[in-house]
């Protein structure tokens, strides 16, 4: 087909702004995968730990197995952290959050040691983002649930 002189191929020209659109949709879901990858705490709390309470694993009572096999079964030990942050006062409770992606390095368990050993200043966030949901560690009343692998120590 032509017009004023020109060949006109639709196929060319669709082609090409086929193109572009897809380029467009591109960088529009690559902005979008980016602005919803946020998984970095955000909001932190850096304070001094004034004092340490909580409980060792224990024993849970087993349920009998055939033949005498009993299945041995440790409950949660707690870990409960009064931290001194500027002018306030934040109580946390250090557990395993069923809402962080992979299981990390530390525990309830070696965060308490490194605590025991004198390490005293900590940081933690108050909100955290988990696959684009936004997740609230503590309360208006500043009361805390926090993943140990969320507790950073200063210093």
């Amino acid at each position: 087909m032509y017009l004023n002189g020109e060949h006109l191929n639709w196929c060319s020209k669709l082609k090409t702004l086929g193109g572009s659109m897809y380029r467009v949709v591109f960088l529009l879901m690559f902005a979008l995968a980016l602005s919803g990858c946020e998984s970095e705490p955000r909001d932190f709390v850096v304070g001094r730990v004034v004092a340490v309470e909580g409980t060792l694993p224990k024993l849970l009572q087993s349920s009998g197995a055939l033949f005498g096999n009993e299945s041995v079964k440790l409950g949660d030990g707690t870990l409960i952290l009064q931290i001194q942050a500027e002018n306030e006062i934040y109580f946390v409770e250090v557990k395993k959050i069923f809402y962080m992606r992979d299981g990390g390095q530390k525990t309830v368990n070696n965060i308490f040691k490194k605590i025991e050993s004198g390490a005293s200043n900590i940081r933690f966030p108050r909100i955290y983002y988990s696959e684009g949901v936004k997740n609230h560690l503590c309360s208006a009343e500043n009361l805390c649930v926090v993943d140990p692998d969320l507790i950073f120590f200063i210093g």
